[in-house]
């Protein structure tokens, strides 16, 4: 079976245990803590292509993130390194969230899956390769995919294409009348979206002919990925979170 047991984190979750793990470094007040974040890094970080959105700064590392503990953790001691040097700002999350993607994906990503899946350097090498688009149809997906295997049993396209929805690559991008109203929306270009992915909800085969894809954007660097829409791919907000 497809089926991993996974004990999911919500962003909210990943909030308070980040919260907890600064005002532990800096031996903040028991009052301070709910705030930590926000008291070392009280700004938003507009989109490095689409200016106009602007995100929260804890936000946007989740959205660069899997919803796992470890990685929010390394971009966490990546950004206070870089703080030892000049003060936090946007441009510094930026940078540091695009130079520390490539770290989590070859220490934490690749050594997780490889001794289970040996073609995978393989498939991103490829994929790195093919000028993917943030956004691109199910269909070219698979034509991307085509003559690969992950190991002996997952040949074809489409088995590949699941595999990789389940290890957090790519996702689904869809209008929110196509959901089961479970998932958070957001409004990107007066239209209501959500975003599928392995960790927000719990599809087994998400693909449907002509869907969506989205590449995750973690892997937007390491794949070399381009982007042509106007929006932000996995955009998240605190409302989705209530």
């Amino acid at each position: 079976s497809n089926h991993v047991v996974r004990l999911e984190w919500t962003p909210r979750e990943l909030y308070e245990l980040v919260n907890r793990r600064i005002a532990s470094a800096l031996a903040l007040p028991e009052k301070d803590t709910p705030n930590a974040w926000h008291l070392l890094f009280p700004f938003d970080v507009a989109n490095g292509r689409v200016r106009e959105v602007k995100e929260d700064s804890f936000l946007y590392v989740v959205r660069h993130s899997l919803w796992n503990p470890r990685e929010i953790h390394m971009y966490l001691k990546a950004l206070f390194t870089e703080m030892e040097r000049r003060p936090a700002d946007e441009e510094l999350f930026r940078r540091v969230v695009r130079a520390e993607t490539e770290n989590i994906i070859r220490r934490e990503f690749i050594g997780q899956f490889i001794g289970e899946f040996h073609g995978l350097q393989k498939v991103l090498n490829k994929l790195g390769n093919v000028q993917l688009r943030s956004v691109l149809p199910y269909e070219e997906l698979c034509d991307k995919l085509g003559g690969l295997e992950l190991f002996d049993d997952c040949r074809t396209p489409d088995q590949i294409a699941v595999r990789l929805f389940h290890m957090g690559v790519v996702g689904v991008r869809a209008s929110a009348r196509r959901t089961d109203g479970n998932l958070p929306v957001v409004t990107q270009q007066k239209q209501d979206v959500a975003y599928l992915f392995c960790f927000n909800c719990d599809e087994n085969d998400p693909f449907s002919p002509g869907c969506d894809v989205c590449i995750h954007p973690m892997f937007f660097e390491y794949l070399n990925v381009r982007h042509e829409e106007p929006y932000v791919v996995n955009q998240l907000t605190w409302e989705m979170f209530r």
